[in-house]
């Protein structure tokens, strides 16, 4: 349901967090378990959805009834008609700034705080739904010990260390409880710049160590379409990861796959390339999801990359690491014994949308 603007004593916890040095807050977190620190990031996201939203943010904006049919709306659960737009600030006389999503000539038009929201949670678009390596390497450090520590896992049936399958239960669902959002909406909007394609079963530390070899390739590579990241900080990069930018309470993946998370997020203007995790026995490639982003991938003509715990599988670098080597050829191999049409699903019904479509 759609909640507008509030005001008051959230606005008063983030005026006192935000005037703590960021050495202060950091030595005081230090000092907490890691369940303490997912109540505080919870209680934070939840007092934020009343606060103000930050300049640049995407918000809703309540739309005059007569023109709900002649506007690019969404409807909530009683009708109401509500507009895309981006907050420009507050006035003096307290209403809201606002300016169009149109990217030539948008129009630009003030409301009262209480008929604009910030979006509810586990309702943010798909696009704005990033994450940046820094963050996604801050999951690694807080619970190093767990992620190291080998178990039986009864799918494989053998010993290995945790998985997204069991990091989303232990992390990511305790971190989001309270509001039942993604894990992306701990923080702020952050636009898709790199799509990640992998497979559940990566031990999350090798999927990590993946998506920072990509990261340190995406801001070295000249390629002009990815003059964005060029130069960047490798931790700043954006990433697209399903487990993080989708609820995973009520994974809602639309209706078709024009409207799924995975093709909003694909053909995202913002979206500079495709990032997928590999591992030697070319699992994602078994998986029906990866195979339609590839495929998708190729028609959207992005830059693509392969990306192992051990590096980037690029031409010669491939060729003169040992490591890399070898998982060049083990995947190979495999890739020789795969037959896209017995790709699986998590549901079936997604498998029939992907091939049906």
């Amino acid at each position: 349901h759609c909640r507008p603007m509030g005001s008051g004593a959230s606005r008063s916890l983030a005026a006192g967090i935000s005037s703590t040095g960021p050495g202060e807050l950091r030595e005081v977190l230090q000092k907490l378990d890691v369940l303490a620190r997912q109540r505080i990031a919870v209680a934070l996201n939840k007092a934020a959805l009343d606060c103000h939203p930050d300049i640049g943010e995407q918000v809703l904006c309540k739309v005059a009834e007569a023109e709900i049919d002649r506007r690019a709306c969404v409807k909530d659960a009683d009708g109401t008609g509500w507009e895309k737009a981006i907050f420009q600030g507050i006035s003096a006389d307290g209403s809201h700034m606002l300016e169009g999503l149109g990217f030539r000539h948008p129009r630009s038009w003030s409301m009262p705080p209480d008929q604009v929201m910030r979006y509810p949670p586990g309702k943010r678009p798909a696009e704005l739904s990033g994450v940046t390596l820094t963050q996604v390497s801050e999951i690694s450090s807080q619970h190093r010990a767990w992620l190291e520590t080998e178990a039986w896992n009864v799918y494989l049936r053998e010993t290995q260390r945790p998985t997204m399958y069991d990091v989303v239960p232990k992390i990511v669902r305790p971190a989001t409880a309270a509001t039942k959002c993604s894990y992306s909406e701990l923080f702020s909007q952050q636009a898709v710049e790199v799509f990640v394609s992998h497979w559940w079963g990566e031990e999350f530390l090798s999927f990590v160590a993946s998506l920072e070899h990509a990261a340190q390739e995406l801001v070295r590579d000249i390629d002009s379409r990815l003059r964005v990241l060029h130069g960047r900080n490798p931790g700043s990069i954006v990433f697209w990861i399903c487990s993080f930018a989708n609820a995973q309470w009520e994974v809602n993946l639309g209706q078709s796959l024009a409207t799924s998370p995975f093709e909003l997020a694909l053909a995202s203007p913002t979206c500079q390339a495709v990032v997928m995790v590999m591992n030697e026995l070319a699992m994602p490639l078994t998986r029906i999801w990866c195979i339609y982003e590839v495929l998708r991938t190729d028609v959207l003509q992005h830059p693509f990359y392969i990306s192992t715990s051990s590096g980037v599988l690029l031409g010669d670098k491939a060729r003169e690491d040992a490591s890399l080597a070898q998982m060049l050829t083990s995947l190979a191999k495999r890739i020789l014994s795969i037959e896209p049409t017995e790709a699986k699903a998590s549901k079936e019904s997604d498998k029939t949308m992907i091939v049906g479509e």
